[in-house]
């Protein structure tokens, strides 16, 4: 079989080869230098965007964590909560405002109730008090939608949690933060599982020791806070 040489290709064929080819290898270093472009241009943008995903996910965590501690100390200041601690060192009765407890119960499961109804990120408002291994005096929990006031015989007993324990350490006016964990009833982790965070801070008596404490869980969400319906 006979193979031709370069020497027996015409001049004017060796020279159209030649163009050929540059005009091949020129487009094929275009093809590379667009690819590398492009790549390059996809990182810098793909790197753009994560960190304006950090930077808004960091405000959005912070105006969160800045929103939590602030409705806890609205809560923690309503009426029902030094009337529940004055009644309770007073056999049950509130001389100051001539109610007995649980009248100022009632009232702040209303006012949790009404919080909870305009504040759909939460599921659960407690005032929880030091005494009987700390037990729940007033609790709402959102069932379905809408906020249904936990019965006194249903009310647990908190003390062993590490957000109790931690919230102990506080002063007057501090908030304690959780780290997000799955939230528990009865000692057990709730199922479904429901990832949680809380916000919590100390209510004191007159004389300045802590009585009890206003917690509120927030839903949790790949590490994100969201309303339940929140897509």
């Amino acid at each position: 079989m006979y193979f031709p040489t370069l020497k027996s290709i015409p001049l004017r064929a060796q020279i159209t080869m030649m163009a050929l080819l540059l005009v091949l290898v020129g487009a094929l270093s275009l093809v590379y230098v667009l690819s590398r472009h492009e790549r390059e241009s996809f990182v810098m943008s793909r790197g753009a965007e994560l960190a304006n995903a950090a930077r808004l996910n960091g405000e959005h965590l912070r105006k969160s964590m800045d929103s939590m501690r602030n409705e806890a100390l609205f809560l923690s200041n309503t009426p029902p909560v030094p009337g529940i601690i004055r009644a309770a060192l007073n056999n049950g009765f509130d001389a100051l405002d001539g109610n007995y407890s649980h009248i100022w119960k009632k009232r702040l499961s209303e006012i949790f109730a009404a919080f909870a109804e305009n504040h759909h990120d939460y599921f659960q408002i407690r005032y929880i008090g030091l005494a009987d291994g700390g037990r729940e005096l007033v609790r709402v929990d959102i069932i379905d939608g809408h906020p249904v006031v936990v019965p006194e015989d249903k009310l647990q007993r908190k003390g062993d949690r590490d957000y109790f324990r931690a919230t102990l350490k506080l002063r007057q006016g501090e908030v304690y933060i959780s780290e997000i964990n799955l939230n528990q009833e009865n000692g057990s982790v709730e199922t479904p599982h429901r990832p949680t965070w809380r916000a919590a801070t100390p209510v004191f008596t007159p004389a300045g020791d802590m009585f009890g404490m206003i917690i509120i869980n927030r839903y949790a969400i790949c590490g994100r806070m969201i309303s339940p319906d929140c897509p």
